[in-house]
Protein backbone atom coordinates (compact mmCIF):
# COMPACT_ATOMS: atom_id res chain seq x y z
CA UNK A 1 0.00 0.00 0.00
CA UNK A 2 1.08 3.56 -0.68
CA UNK A 3 2.18 5.55 2.37
CA UNK A 4 -0.46 8.04 3.50
CA UNK A 5 0.36 11.71 3.22
CA UNK A 6 0.25 13.77 6.42
CA UNK A 7 -2.87 15.95 6.76
CA UNK A 8 -2.51 19.20 4.84
CA UNK A 9 0.27 17.85 2.58
CA UNK A 10 -0.94 17.67 -1.01
CA UNK A 11 2.44 18.14 -2.66
CA UNK A 12 2.05 14.77 -4.40
CA UNK A 13 -0.84 16.16 -6.45
CA UNK A 14 0.08 19.01 -8.80
CA UNK A 15 -3.56 20.02 -9.29
CA UNK A 16 -4.15 20.86 -5.63
CA UNK A 17 -2.06 23.47 -3.77
CA UNK A 18 -0.43 22.27 -0.57
CA UNK A 19 -2.28 24.60 1.77
CA UNK A 20 -5.54 26.52 1.88
CA UNK A 21 -3.71 29.85 1.99
CA UNK A 22 -1.83 28.99 -1.20
CA UNK A 23 -5.04 27.90 -2.96
CA UNK A 24 -6.79 31.11 -1.90
CA UNK A 25 -3.84 33.21 -3.03
CA UNK A 26 -3.86 31.54 -6.47
CA UNK A 27 -7.62 32.08 -6.86
CA UNK A 28 -7.36 35.74 -5.79
CA UNK A 29 -4.38 36.30 -8.10
CA UNK A 30 -6.44 34.92 -11.01
CA UNK A 31 -9.31 37.28 -10.23
CA UNK A 32 -7.02 40.30 -9.83
CA UNK A 33 -5.25 39.50 -13.11
CA UNK A 34 -8.57 39.29 -14.97
CA UNK A 35 -9.76 42.56 -13.44
CA UNK A 36 -6.48 44.32 -14.26
CA UNK A 37 -6.36 42.99 -17.83
CA UNK A 38 -9.90 44.11 -18.55
CA UNK A 39 -10.15 47.35 -16.52
CA UNK A 40 -9.91 49.75 -19.49
CA UNK A 41 -12.46 47.83 -21.52
CA UNK A 42 -14.77 47.50 -18.53
CA UNK A 43 -14.64 51.25 -17.86
CA UNK A 44 -15.37 51.94 -21.53
CA UNK A 45 -18.35 49.57 -21.45
CA UNK A 46 -19.65 51.08 -18.21
CA UNK A 47 -19.45 54.59 -19.65
CA UNK A 48 -21.19 53.39 -22.81
CA UNK A 49 -23.95 51.75 -20.75
CA UNK A 50 -24.42 54.90 -18.68
CA UNK A 51 -24.59 57.16 -21.73
CA UNK A 52 -26.97 54.75 -23.48
CA UNK A 53 -29.25 54.65 -20.43
CA UNK A 54 -29.22 58.44 -20.31
CA UNK A 55 -29.92 58.65 -24.06
CA UNK A 56 -32.88 56.31 -23.69
CA UNK A 57 -34.29 58.65 -21.07
CA UNK A 58 -34.25 56.18 -18.22
CA UNK A 59 -33.38 58.96 -15.80
CA UNK A 60 -30.75 56.80 -14.14
CA UNK A 61 -28.09 59.48 -14.33
CA UNK A 62 -24.73 59.43 -12.56
CA UNK A 63 -26.10 57.72 -9.44
CA UNK A 64 -26.57 54.50 -11.44
CA UNK A 65 -22.97 54.45 -12.67
CA UNK A 66 -21.66 52.14 -9.88
CA UNK A 67 -24.33 49.52 -10.64
CA UNK A 68 -23.67 49.81 -14.37
CA UNK A 69 -19.92 49.43 -13.78
CA UNK A 70 -20.57 46.30 -11.70
CA UNK A 71 -22.72 44.91 -14.51
CA UNK A 72 -19.95 45.62 -17.01
CA UNK A 73 -17.38 43.92 -14.77
CA UNK A 74 -19.57 40.81 -14.48
CA UNK A 75 -20.07 40.68 -18.25
CA UNK A 76 -16.38 41.25 -18.89
CA UNK A 77 -15.31 38.46 -16.55
CA UNK A 78 -17.87 36.08 -18.08
CA UNK A 79 -16.67 36.96 -21.60
CA UNK A 80 -13.01 36.55 -20.58
CA UNK A 81 -13.52 32.99 -19.31
CA UNK A 82 -15.92 32.06 -22.14
CA UNK A 83 -13.21 32.91 -24.67
CA UNK A 84 -10.61 30.81 -22.78
CA UNK A 85 -12.24 27.42 -22.08
CA UNK A 86 -9.00 25.59 -21.20
CA UNK A 87 -7.92 28.28 -18.72
CA UNK A 88 -11.46 28.45 -17.40
CA UNK A 89 -11.47 24.73 -16.64
CA UNK A 90 -8.11 24.96 -14.84
CA UNK A 91 -9.35 27.93 -12.79
CA UNK A 92 -12.52 26.00 -11.91
CA UNK A 93 -10.44 23.00 -10.82
CA UNK A 94 -8.27 25.22 -8.61
CA UNK A 95 -11.32 26.95 -7.14
CA UNK A 96 -13.02 23.61 -6.42
CA UNK A 97 -9.85 22.37 -4.73
CA UNK A 98 -9.73 25.52 -2.60
CA UNK A 99 -13.39 25.04 -1.64
CA UNK A 100 -12.76 21.43 -0.62
CA UNK A 101 -9.74 22.43 1.43
CA UNK A 102 -11.84 25.09 3.16
CA UNK A 103 -14.75 22.71 3.75
CA UNK A 104 -12.79 19.73 5.05
CA UNK A 105 -9.82 21.48 6.62
CA UNK A 106 -7.06 19.40 5.05
CA UNK A 107 -8.60 18.55 1.70
CA UNK A 108 -11.20 16.17 0.38
CA UNK A 109 -11.88 13.00 2.34
CA UNK A 110 -10.09 9.95 0.97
Amino acid sequence: AEPRQPPGDWSHCAAIPEHQEEAEALALADLRRVARDNRAELNRLADKLASEAERMGTGLGPSALPALRLEAVARGVARYWHERPAESMQAAIRLQGARKIGRYGTGPPS
